[in-house]
């Protein structure tokens, strides 16, 4: 077993997890000839999937080979016949840049969420900013406050890995976007970055990073979410329930 197949075999594990909110074993799949190498491996993804709180929310079981929820039973209890998984997963890239732009709007209050301008190619493909104004939730400590998030979102498939070729582009975005320049006239009119406001950038994808981008990424401040950190956070805002979320797709419009 490869290690992208191993990827794939975790994610689908997880969809799997997702969708009753019990246990999953991977009896189903090929354990690696190597397995101390992909279970640690599994342990760092898991871990990575819950870095909004802080808190281990996830088990694996090396022996076994299996994971399981250890989320409070209220929490949990959104996972049960849970849909939200499927259906983001096959969603097509437009609709999963706007789910994704949906996601940052329900963590904070006070944000604007832009879309990037057909014909423009800086590299954004959501942005907004944050200002508590003193008031906190539970998902504050995952942006500093009076912050600018500047967003690239990229629907790929497994084989797509995310190189450091996307992180110096999502790089140079952010120092275009604090000098206001843009390849047309106008853009992002709403982007006004002062000298003493925080950058975070975000990099949003259905596919996986390399070893590489996670560690300069984790150096440089950079938040990495993929479809799974997506599923698992919209599941929670919206208690499970598909049908408010796919209405919050249809009727969302850009700001």
């Amino acid at each position: 077993m490869t290690e992208i197949e191993f990827i794939q075999s975790l994610k689908e594990a997880l969809y799997q997890l997702f969708s009753d909110g019990e246990k999953y074993y991977f009896a189903v799949f090929q354990v690696p000839e190597n397995n101390d190498k992909f279970f640690q491996y599994s342990q760092n993804y898991l871990l990575s999937k819950i870095n909004f709180k802080g808190e281990d929310w996830f088990e694996i079981d090396k022996y076994n080979f299996a994971i399981n929820f250890k989320l409070p039973e209220n929490i949990k209890a959104y996972f049960i016949n849970n849909e939200i998984p499927a259906y983001i997963k096959d969603l097509n890239p437009e609709n999963f840049e706007k789910i994704t732009a949906i996601l940052f709007s329900k963590f904070f209050n006070n944000l604007l969420v832009e879309e990037n301008r057909q014909g423009c190619d800086d590299g954004i493909d959501f942005y907004g900013k944050y200002n508590s104004y003193g008031k906190e939730n539970e998902f504050t400590n995952f942006f500093h406050k009076n912050t600018w998030y500047i967003g690239q979102v990229k629907k790929y498939s497994y084989n797509n890995t995310i190189s450091t070729k996307y992180i110096r582009e999502l790089l140079g975005t952010i120092e275009l976007a604090k000098h206001n320049i843009w390849s047309l006239k106008n853009s992002y009119s709403n982007i006004d970055i002062k000298k003493n406001e925080a950058i975070i950038p975000i990099f949003v994808t259905s596919s996986r990073y390399s070893s590489i981008v996670i560690d300069i990424s984790n150096r440089l401040g950079i938040k990495l979410l993929d479809d799974i950190d997506v599923m698992f956070w919209l599941t929670i805002l919206y208690k499970g329930n598909l049908e408010n979320l796919k209405i919050d797709l249809k009727n969302y419009k850009w700001s």
